[in-house]
């Protein structure tokens, strides 16, 4: 994530990812989805990737409401009204190992070592086969089955 944040074009905006004629918000997403899919050859949409990577969160312990402060989420019940902490440096750091085990899975592709082996260890379902996050999907806007099984072939939650 930080090499994606570092390799943005300097600006004199605050903003991350700033429009590069305007300098304001970038409103061009639609078009950088499109393209991204094309280049991925897979067909997603954001909040499949915001799904994704809640659930690889889950997979890496991060707690549950780490993992939610950092997709977005409110807290909720007495959590809400007395809790405002945003734990910043937690999900900063949530973030940093799905980087890190995204950046894994990238090295493996390539030819690296250590594909199969599950995030929680040598562990995994019956067998010692790891354990597959089950991934709710709507049917109009289908992953390639292939690349959801290699993307979490590697996730075994700890139960």
């Amino acid at each position: 994530m930080r090499a994606v944040i570092a390799a943005q074009p300097a600006t004199v905006s605050p903003l991350v990812f700033a429009s590069e004629t305007t300098g304001r918000a970038f409103n061009g997403w639609g078009k950088s989805v499109i393209a991204l899919q094309r280049a991925a050859g897979v067909t997603f949409t954001p909040h499949d990737l915001r799904r994704t990577c809640r659930t690889l969160m889950s997979c890496l312990g991060v707690e549950p409401d780490i993992a939610e402060l950092a997709i977005g989420h409110k807290r909720t019940g007495l959590d809400r009204l007395y809790n405002f902490d945003q734990a910043w440096q937690l999900c900063c750091d949530a973030f940093a190992k799905v980087s890190a085990h995204v950046a894994t899975l990238i090295d493996a592709r390539a030819g690296a070592p250590g594909m199969h082996q599950p995030i929680g260890g040598s562990q995994g379902g019956a067998q010692g086969r790891p354990q597959y996050v089950k991934h709710r999907r709507r049917q109009s806007r289908p992953i390639a089955a292939s690349a959801r099984t290699d993307f979490f072939a590697t996730c075994s939650p700890s139960r």
